[in-house]
């Protein structure tokens, strides 16, 4: 249950992140308050850091077969990515015929080869970053490569342990080095491939060979004050070198490895049990949790939908009380919007 409150926060964080690009917040002093949440994108990382944990746990000693773990991946995730991706295709008006009928555009996201290439699991961000409701399902892609190189990683950590791993993670942090010395900025390849990401999957493999192996972390509840201010100073340094936006910086070198990181500690003292959380509490957020998924595809649509339901202008400046009034306001539709997604796409392939 503990994993699904950390993927309900990190579907959260990305909800917010979208949001406050929506509706920025009036203020100065507002922007720095919410400097963590306008890293919000950060919760992707820790979508990546718990998908290498838990597959890691679930296969410890155990053989993985690679067309069974595929099959099981692609009933899980392509049932609602390609949802999402025919959703976008409508919401676009897509369709040669209905730019025809409606607007006799050109078709300006998905061509026939746009629609093949968002489908595959080599993707490209271009697939979807022209398409306002959808953009964030780029890192589904990258989720989808992490799938197919799995099982290989597993039969490596399964002969020769964790030596492999660290081996890799310093590969890709000197390949990126190496991109940056050559083209003078890293950040997109850092952000959006599996060069950037990997090191992420791998954080969370590591994690769960100590877990399995001991069967706990055994922190101290200590560590998770200590682990969430961590976090937050590493968030906070990096918003303040600009985020997203320092695409020359020679950190992003670094980026990918020490958010993951930071990320592992808080996973590894919230599983231990850093913070008692109510029997109901617990069960109602591991229940939202389970729909982290749809939460990370419908929450655009939904904040758009809401937008001009109630003719809110876009990128018009709020207030912070109106501000949070607002997101909970949009954060309990998409809650509601994602759970009736799980129950009626992604459920139905689990059993």
């Amino acid at each position: 249950p503990r994993l699904d409150h950390l993927r309900l926060l990190a579907a959260c964080l990305v909800v917010a992140v979208n949001f406050i690009g929506l509706h920025p917040p009036a203020g100065k002093a507002i922007h720095f308050l919410l400097a963590p949440i306008r890293q919000g994108h950060t919760g992707v990382t820790l979508f990546f850091v718990l998908s290498g944990f838990l597959f890691t746990v679930i296969s410890f000693k155990k053989s993985v077969s690679y067309p069974s773990f595929l099959l099981n991946r692609i009933l899980r995730i392509y049932p609602l990515y390609t949802v999402g991706i025919l959703s976008g295709m409508f919401m676009l008006g897509e369709f040669a015929y209905l730019n025809k009928v409606f607007r006799g555009a050109e078709w300006t996201w998905l061509t026939p080869y746009n629609i093949a290439s968002a489908w595959s699991p080599f993707a490209t961000p271009g697939a979807f970053i022209a398409n306002d409701y959808f953009a964030q399902l780029w890192s589904i892609s990258v989720e989808l490569q992490f799938y197919l190189v799995f099982p290989i990683l597993k039969i490596w950590f399964d002969r020769w342990g964790l030596r492999p791993l660290f081996v890799l993670i310093a590969a890709l942090i000197a390949l990126r080095a190496l991109y940056f010395t050559l083209y003078e900025s890293v950040s997109d390849l850092a952000y959006y491939t599996m060069l950037g990401r990997s090191d992420q999957f791998l954080i969370g493999m590591c994690l769960a060979a100590v877990y399995a192996e001991n069967g706990t972390f055994n922190l101290p509840k200590k560590h998770l004050l200590a682990s969430c201010v961590v976090l937050l100073f590493t968030l906070g340094v990096f918003d303040a070198f600009g985020g997203l936006q320092t695409k020359t910086r020679a950190l992003w070198i670094v980026w990918p490895t020490v958010e993951a990181a930071a990320w592992g500690y808080v996973l590894a003292s919230y599983v231990s049990g850093g913070v008692n959380v109510a029997s109901w509490a617990g069960k109602t957020l591991a229940r939202l949790g389970e729909s982290s998924y749809s939460i990370y595809v419908w929450h655009v649509v939904v904040m758009f939908a809401v937008s001009d339901l109630f003719g809110l202008c876009r990128a018009c400046p709020l207030s912070f009380g109106v501000l949070a009034l607002y997101f909970a306001a949009i954060l309990a539709v998409v809650l509601v919007v994602a759970m009736a997604s799980y129950r009626l796409i992604e459920s139905p392939f689990l059993r």
